[in-house]
């Protein structure tokens, strides 16, 4: 009973945040979606507690770093729906909104999304292992792009990773299936439902895994455990 009051006050936050970032969003339907979804991702209280964790002077490179990954993750969903001419202004959008509303700094932001376009594709498939653990990829960017983080994540964030991967994928494809749609939602309509089902989505995600991997997750429950398992694969291996 407490787990299921947990996961539904969860769920009323991450909402929440949907709906606050598609009110400062602009531009067309699509980009709007595409905004609320990637900003709200990074309030995560997971995400802003693994901030906090990192030098004070390296948690913009982490937080641009997430970004890049929280944006690429989405991107991944969309692109199964959507033809490519649509996809770059979404991208642009999202980099657009982030520059005013989140940790931005253009030339290393650019450079971190050069390198999460590179090796995103390898960290979210499994390895030869079958291990999938695309919270790797937070330290390969990074590296790969010339900026210093000290940063190893743990068993726990790498689960909310796996998850955040997992669901911002779901929710880019459903924006896309909703744009297909053309529909022209008004409030309390038909995207007023997408928004919760998103929501739905990111929170179902950690139950998911949870009962995959036998472990907790998310900020909300305990069972922290150090991240062991976890390789960077080396630039010269590309």
């Amino acid at each position: 009973m407490f787990d299921w009051v947990k996961k539904k006050v969860h769920q009323k936050k991450v909402a929440e945040r949907m709906h606050r970032h598609m009110k400062a969003a602009s531009g067309p339907q699509l980009h709007k979606s595409a905004i609320a979804m990637t900003m709200a991702a990074l309030e995560d209280e997971a995400v802003q507690e693994q901030m906090r964790a990192v030098p004070s002077g390296q948690q913009q490179v982490f937080m641009m770093v997430y970004e890049c990954f929280v944006m690429w993750s989405f991107m991944s969903g969309l692109r199964r729906v959507l033809e490519y001419e649509k996809l770059p202004p979404v991208v642009a959008a999202i980099r657009d909104h982030f520059a005013d509303h989140a940790w931005y700094s253009p030339d290393e932001f650019e450079k971190l999304w050069d390198e999460t376009e590179r090796w995103m594709p390898e960290f979210a498939k499994p390895a030869k292992d079958g291990n999938l653990w695309p919270a790797a990829a937070l330290v390969q960017i990074p590296h790969a792009a010339g900026c210093r983080l000290d940063f190893v994540p743990d068993y726990t964030f790498s689960l909310h990773v796996l998850n955040t991967l997992a669901s911002m994928a779901d929710i880019g494809r459903f924006a896309g299936e909703q744009e297909l749609a053309e529909r022209a939602p008004k409030p309390g309509s038909a995207y007023e439902a997408a928004l919760d089902a998103a929501s739905v989505l990111v929170v179902s995600g950690y139950r998911r895994i949870a009962e995959q991997y036998g472990c907790a997750p998310s900020m909300m429950t305990s069972g922290r455990r150090p991240m062991i398992s976890i390789s960077v694969r080396d630039q010269s291996l590309a």
